[in-house]
């Protein structure tokens, strides 16, 4: 299932949340650099982020994350 991470500027960082997964970080280096660190808590491989285009305050990524069988 691919994972969604949204982003947001606040106050001088920006804001990443993993939707439905409950997992945040921050950054004040910019929005990818939020995403990253919600990958790096996820313990999944941030080189696969895709910026997703949208037209709102809020930018999107999404990361073709697929579990391993047990």
């Amino acid at each position: 299932m691919a994972i969604t991470i949204n982003v947001r500027q606040s106050t001088g960082a920006y804001q990443a949340r993993a939707m439905r997964l409950g997992v945040t970080a921050s950054s004040a280096e910019g929005p990818k650099a939020a995403a990253i660190a919600v990958c790096r808590k996820l313990g999944i491989d941030p080189a696969l982020l895709e910026q997703q285009p949208n037209q709102t305050t809020t930018i999107t990524y999404t990361h073709p994350h697929q579990e391993l069988p047990a």
